[in-house]
């Protein structure tokens, strides 16, 4: 059987067939990235007394090593909403698959009146698809 473009049925399937058999570009064999799992840290940063802490910055790194000691560097930086909330991307490839982060919130430089909240640290899993942790943080008066 033959159709219009002159082509046998039986050699548009083989053809089709030959492309699932070559590999992607989902591995390294053709020279491309390995997808990536992203990883959100989400929460809300609110001053001593409970109020929202707007404007705050939030900085994540990624720690590793025996008891999650070795600082990696720091992988996310975002600036909390005017409710306090924030919600960081952490791109896998930038760490292991399950990752020790610190997360830390810093007051917008105009407030003198405050300091930075205490350092917390959580595991974060990017072997699967969309992981998430909350973390709220609360600022330190002076």
């Amino acid at each position: 059987m033959r159709r219009k473009s002159g082509v046998p049925l039986w050699g548009s399937i083989l053809a089709g067939l030959a492309l699932l058999a070559l590999p992607g570009c989902f591995t390294d064999a053709c020279g491309c990235s390995p997808p990536q799992s992203d990883g959100f840290v989400y929460g809300a940063v609110a001053e001593p007394g409970g109020a929202a802490a707007a404007g705050a910055t939030i900085r994540v790194f990624a720690d590793a090593g025996t008891g999650c000691l070795s600082r990696t560097g720091q992988v996310a930086e975002g600036t909390s909403l005017g409710d306090g909330t924030y919600s960081l991307t952490v791109i896998g490839p930038a760490m292991p698959h399950t990752a020790c982060i610190k997360v830390v919130a810093a007051p917008p430089a105009a407030r003198a009146d405050l300091l930075p909240s205490d350092t917390v640290a959580t595991v974060l899993r990017l072997s699967t698809l969309l992981d998430s942790v909350r973390v709220d943080l609360v600022l330190k008066a002076r």
